[in-house]
C-alpha cells in the first residue's frame, strides 16, 4: 500500500498533466478527442479517430521504461479539482474543439514513484502559446497550495529537446515527507509531450530526462 505522501503527489501530477479538472486521474493510455484544427504534423486524411489511435501508439509502454516500472492502475480517489493556487498551471488547457491528447501512468513498485506522459496535438501556434503560457509559471506563482501541500515551483535545469523545452521543479512536503515532482514539457511541431516525474524524499531528474528522451524518440518515429 502507498504511504499517504505517495497518494498525495499521485493527485496532483495526475490534475497537472492533462486538464487539471478530473476527480481521478485516467488509467491505461488514454486518449480524449476534440479536435477540429488542423496540426503541423496531423495526417492528411483518416479524422479525429485515427489521430487519437496515432496518439495513444506514441506513448511509451511499460516494456520501454526502465526496469522495474509497470502501467499504474490505481483509482486515485480524492484528487484535488483544481491547482487553485497556481493559476498560471490550472490554466493550461486547450480551448474546446482545439485538441487531442493521450496519457499514460507509471508506478515503481512501492517506492512511492510515478511517472506520467501525456501528449497533446494542436496546431503549432496554439502549441507555443501554451508552452509559453507553462514557461511563465515559475515567475507567476513560486509557491503555491494543491490539496494539502504547499510546493515552491522552480525552474529545472534540463537540456533542450526537440523544438522547445521547459522544465519545472515542484518541491512541498506531504505528511512531513519531503515530497517533488519534475516537470518537463517538450514541443515537436504542434506536438506537446508532459511527462511527470513525481517522487517521496527525492526526485531522480536523470530518470526524467531518460524517460523524457526515450518519449520524444517514440514521438518523432510514430508521429514524424
Amino acid at each position: 500500500m502507498r504511504t499517504r505522501a505517495s497518494l498525495v503527489i499521485v493527485a496532483t501530477c495526475a490534475l497537472l498533466i492533462t486538464g487539471c479538472g478530473k476527480g481521478s486521474a485516467d488509467r491505461a493510455p488514454s486518449t480524449s478527442s476534440t479536435s477540429t484544427g488542423t496540426a503541423s504534423t496531423a495526417p492528411a486524411a483518416g479524422g479525429n479517430q485515427l489521430r487519437d489511435e496515432q496518439l495513444k501508439a506514441a506513448l511509451l509502454t511499460a516494456q520501454e521504461m526502465p526496469s522495474g516500472f509497470t502501467v499504474d492502475t490505481d483509482e486515485h480517489t480524492g484528487a484535488p479539482n483544481d491547482a487553485k493556487g497556481c493559476a498560471t498551471l490550472s490554466g493550461i488547457q486547450p480551448s474546446p474543439g482545439t485538441a487531442h491528447s493521450a496519457q499514460i501512468e507509471f508506478t515503481k513498485g512501492q517506492t512511492g514513484t510515478l511517472v506520467s506522459e501525456s501528449l497533446l496535438q494542436q496546431d503549432e501556434a496554439q502549441a507555443k502559446a501554451t508552452l509559453n503560457q507553462f514557461a511563465t509559471a515559475a515567475s507567476g506563482c513560486p509557491t503555491f497550495k494543491s490539496g494539502i501541500i504547499s510546493y515552491t515551483l522552480s525552474v529545472l535545469a534540463f537540456p533542450k529537446l526537440g523544438d522547445d523545452t521547459l522544465a519545472l521543479h515542484m518541491a512541498g512536503t506531504a505528511a512531513g515527507v519531503p515530497v517533488g515532482i519534475d516537470l518537463v514539457e517538450v514541443r515537436r511541431g504542434g506536438v506537446l509531450m508532459l511527462v511527470a516525474n513525481a517522487g517521496v524524499r527525492t526526485v531522480d531528474t536523470a530518470l526524467t530526462e531518460s524517460v523524457a528522451r526515450a518519449a520524444l524518440s517514440k514521438v518523432d518515429k510514430t508521429l514524424g
